[in-house]
């Protein structure tokens, strides 16, 4: 995949709980899962919600943060959902829509 197929610059969200933070495909970056009074875990899916594949599960230790950053970028098909397990876990994803 080069730059001429990207349609979106890039997009930086910051979610917490159950979102939907893109629909249709896109390019993983990063995601930054952040536990601040509790410990938080957070599953990020392709798709439109749980039903979708996993791609990963993420753990931080509260009052720390977890980076994830895969050397290949991963790659999205349906959407980006993503579902954390408590209010306090802030996740912060970066990634670009593709046309």
């Amino acid at each position: 995949m080069t730059v001429d197929h990207l349609a979106s610059p890039l997009c930086i969200v910051t979610a917490a709980l159950a979102s939907q933070l893109h629909e249709g495909r896109a390019v993983l970056s990063s995601v930054l899962l952040s536990a601040d009074g509790a410990n938080g875990d957070c599953d990020i899916y392709d798709g439109q919600g749980v039903g979708g594949r996993l791609i990963a599960h993420l753990e931080a230790l509260s009052g720390t943060s977890f980076m994830w950053a895969p050397p290949d970028k991963v790659s999205i098909e349906k959407g980006l959902h993503l579902v954390c397990n408590a209010i306090t876990s802030i996740v912060t994803t970066t990634f670009y829509g593709i046309a």
